[in-house]
């Protein structure tokens, strides 16, 4: 009788394992056109991401010395005292530190203290290459 309340609960593990394993396998089908078009239209409308508070904010520049390097550092962060979430913002090879402004704005109006930080000689790396010439399409 012992065997039977074994194998009973063996088989109902068993069971419960397949049908928990075979559930891993199945994953919803996407959204056709029509519906992420929907879903797009609505999230714009919306206007995309908005914080739920609009901060003022202030800029602030410095420059630092570091082992003989210049560095630029811009600093924007809501107004008003408080405890704000850092942001790190590392701009790209031949960008300088004030790159990226929109994101950068947007982040401390919804209340993030946004740090940006390039070296003078990464910011102007690309500043004397030409500038790539214009596409010539030869038709034979």
């Amino acid at each position: 009788m012992a065997n039977i309340y074994r194998f009973k609960s063996y088989f109902l593990v068993s069971i419960t394992c397949l049908f928990v394993v075979a559930g891993c396998f199945f994953k919803p089908s996407p959204p056709d056109p029509e519906e992420q078009a929907e879903k797009i239209a609505e999230s714009l409308a919306g206007g995309g991401y908005t914080a739920e508070r609009t901060y003022t904010i202030k800029l602030m520049r410095d420059r630092w010395l570091h082992d003989g390097q210049s560095i630029e550092v811009l600093i924007l962060a809501p107004e008003e005292p408080g405890t704000y979430p850092l942001i790190l913002y590392l701009p790209g090879l031949g960008e300088h530190a004030d790159g990226g402004v929109i994101w950068r704005e947007n982040w401390a109006k919804a209340g993030y203290f946004v740090m940006s930080i390039q070296t003078e000689e990464m910011g102007n790396a690309l500043k004397e290459l030409a500038p790539p010439a214009p596409a010539v399409l030869l038709l034979k």
